[in-house]
Parts: structure tokens; sequence; C-alpha cells
């Protein structure tokens, strides 16, 4: 026990220094007890020495019992410590599995999207491809836009942009709708309920003038009133 109590690697100073005098005084309890059993002393002597062998076993046992108290104690805290750490090591191996199959189902949502999506678009070419030989397009303008769904997309795209430009210069040819206080505004509201109907677009906007006059700046301003005070000078002489 007392081998175990010393381990150089288990206990901390303190222990180390109990174990120390619990050898010393097992040690000198041995001597006094040895001292005692020899023939020669005398008997208060040898009682002496048998008091003295006493007192120091009881003391070795009071160490011993304090030691084996610290070494179970020192016990306790590694099995608590390691019983800790595989908690901690169970709790970070769920989460991980938590995360991967999260990361899984993830993927395969994102996998099964794809493959929707591909069905879609496999769906929609053979309809295209359909509508264009039902339409009576010749073989290989049918083949090329069946067979091939991005140059279709294209194609859409293309046409879907020319009909946007063409409404945009319709909208800026009809020119700038009238402003609620503006004539044409006022124009529309007077306008009897019988007379409504379907009315072309733009209708009611007042026409811009043919010629429109840019404005002047200021030094043709000044010049513009310069020249007709001089013609009113020259029709006054």
């Amino acid at each position: 026990l007392a081998g175990e109590v010393l381990d150089p690697a288990g206990p901390g100073i303190a222990e180390r220094i109990q174990a120390a005098q619990f050898v010393s005084a097992h040690a000198a309890a041995m001597d006094w007890q040895a001292e005692a059993n020899r023939r020669d002393l005398p008997t208060h002597a040898r009682q002496t020495c048998q008091r003295l062998a006493r007192q120091l076993m009881a003391l070795t046992t009071a160490q011993l019992g304090g030691l084996c108290r610290l070494k179970a104690e020192r016990r306790k805290e590694r099995a608590e410590a390691a019983r800790a750490a595989e908690q901690a090591r169970r709790r970070a191996e769920r989460e991980t599995d938590e995360r991967f199959k999260a990361g899984a189902a993830d993927v395969k949502a994102m996998i099964a999207g794809f493959e929707r999506t591909g069905r879609e678009l496999a769906r929609a070419d053979r309809a295209a491809l359909k509508a264009a030989r039902e339409g009576g397009l010749d073989g290989d303008l049918a083949g090329d836009f069946g067979g091939d769904f991005a140059g279709a997309f294209e194609d859409g795209f293309e046409d879907g942009f020319a009909e946007t430009a063409g409404f945009a210069r319709a909208m800026d040819a009809a020119g700038p709708s009238p402003a609620p206080g503006s004539a044409g505004g006022c124009a529309e509201a007077s306008a009897s309920p019988g007379s409504a109907g379907p009315r072309p677009l733009g209708a009611g906007v007042p026409e811009p003038p043919d010629d429109p006059a840019p404005p002047l700046n200021r030094r043709q301003r000044r010049a513009l009133a310069r020249l007709r005070r001089k013609r009113r000078r020259e029709g006054v002489g």
C-alpha cells in the first residue's frame, strides 16, 4: 500500500510530503519496536520504547488513512474527468452525425431538384418538338428546335426582348401621359360617361409643336433685348 501511495506519477506535492512522513514514522516505529525487543534493556527503558513505538504506529495509521482517503479522492476525480471527457466525445460525435445527416439531406434535396428540373426541361423540349412538327416546320428546323433546348430558350428570350422593345417604342411614340391638372386630363374628366369607349393609345395628349424654339440663354436674351430697343429707337426717330 505504501508503494501505491508513493507513486511518483500519481499524487501531488502535498500527498508526497504526507507519504514521506508516513514512511519515516513507520520506519521509526519499527526501530523503537526492535529496540523494545532487546533482552538487555531495563524494564523502564523497554516500556519507554514500546510506548514510543505504539505512538508512532498510531501516527502511521492516521497518516495511512489520510493517504488512502486522498488516493480515493484522486481516483474519483480521475474517473469523473474521464466520464466527462467520454460524454463530451459522444456529444461531439452526435453533433457531427447530425451535421452530416443535415448535409446529406441538403445534397439529396439539391440532387432531387436538379433531376426534377432536368425532367421538366426534357418535357418542355419534347413539347416544343411536337409543337414544331405539328406547326408544319421542316425537319431540320424542327429537329434543331426540339433537340437543343438552350437554343430554343435563347430564341424565346430574343422574342420576348423584341416584344418588350416594341412596347417601349410604342410608349415613346405615344408621348408622356397628361398630368392630373393639365388640359388633357381636364378634357378626359369633362367627357360624358356615355361617350366612354375604346380610345387609341395617346388620345387626349396635346401634340407638340412641329418646330419648337430652343430656349435662349442669358447672353442671347440680352442681345435680343438690345435689338428690340434699337428697333424702337429707329422707329421713333
